[in-house]
């Protein structure tokens, strides 16, 4: 992308559903260049702002010019009588014209899923601790010699060192997210118990709809809203130091190109599959990210539940597959 041009998120919340195909005419008589999508059950569009932060404009696909953001927010809030903000690392513009508060959209499926790599070891006697760390009932099962695991309910992300690089999955609709918590990161906080309570990801790789185009334009307009519909790449540190995503990415055995090439990717039905191998994670995470099967129903996965209480009442409710050899050890010693 020109050094010219950012992305700018149009976040917009009407009282009515706004579709798709409503905020991509909008925007396209007006000639922004953008993209539009689903974000977590809610229509969202991506704009092409400059260093000013006004928004790029073509109309015909002609040389694109800059109209002020300003003015092209408020116009499209007063046609859609919505709450609309444009956001970027350059600008944010707001207008209200909603008459009344938005309805909560219906939220698809949530399904998360962690990889653990560090201080890994196939003891099961270890599972119970997830789920006192956690602060949520878990699902796990180690493969390949790492723990995936999967928690119920509202986990509370804390990642010491020693187990360390963690990983985690995260798919809601069409949206994927994945998060890496590194080792490198964490260097100069020993002691620093809060630095590690954290749970802050230090680099988080986002796609985050099935964008489209707002035009159907060729040559260089369609290069700029290619470009929008791109992942994108943040990092983070509990340290307040810049997080080296090489020795991040080095800690999982990937090489930066790699994940370079997946951020240029549609987000498509194999996204998964091409962001689960390059980040070289098992590949049941992107079956179970994608729904296709249950973690507990894997051979070797372990339930946990948070509480004594809750572990007893999910063994009666669930009686222990007879394909796990953890399982049958406990069938066996339990009575």
């Amino acid at each position: 992308m020109p050094r010219d041009i950012r992305i700018a998120s149009l976040d917009i919340r009407a009282s009515d559903d706004i579709t798709v195909d409503v905020v991509a005419d909008s925007l396209a008589r007006r000639g922004v260049l953008g993209v539009v999508g689903v974000v977590e059950g809610r229509t969202a569009a991506r704009a092409a702002v400059n260093d000013a932060g006004d928004v790029l404009v073509s109309i015909e696909g002609r040389q694109p010019t800059v109209e002020s953001a300003s003015g092209v927010v408020e116009s499209l809030a007063g046609e859609w009588s919505a709450d609309v903000t444009l956001e970027s690392d350059v600008c944010f513009v707001a207008a209200s014209a909603r008459p009344e508060p938005t309805r909560d959209a219906e939220m698809p499926p949530r399904r998360r899923v962690y990889v653990i790599g560090g201080g890994v070891t196939g003891d099961p006697a270890r599972r119970p601790d997830f789920a006192a760390q956690l602060e949520a009932s878990v699902s796990v099962i180690a493969i390949d010699g790492r723990w995936v695991l999967q928690a119920h309910g509202e986990p509370q992300d804390y990642w010491p060192s020693a187990q360390r690089p963690v990983v985690a999955v995260t798919a809601v609709g069409d949206s994927l997210t994945v998060e890496v918590w590194s080792r490198d990161a964490m260097r100069g906080a020993v002691g620093s118990h809060d630095a590690q309570m954290l749970g802050i990801p230090n680099l988080t790789f986002s796609w985050q709809a099935r964008w489209r185009p707002v035009s159907d334009a060729r040559g260089q307009i369609a290069d700029i809203e290619r470009m929008l519909g791109r992942g994108r790449q943040s990092s983070s540190s509990a340290l307040g130091r810049t997080v080296d995503r090489d020795a991040a990415l080095a800690e999982l055995g990937v090489e930066r190109n790699e994940i370079e090439e997946t951020l240029t990717r549609d987000n498509d039905d194999v996204l998964i599959d091409a962001v689960v191998g390059a980040f070289r994670l098992p590949t049941e995470v992107g079956r179970i990210v994608r729904g296709t099967v249950d973690i507990d129903a894997l051979l070797g996965a372990e339930h946990v539940e948070r509480t004594p209480a809750g572990r007893m009442v999910w063994r009666q409710l669930h009686p222990a597959r007879r394909g796990s050899v953890w399982a049958r050890w406990r069938r066996r010693f339990s009575r």
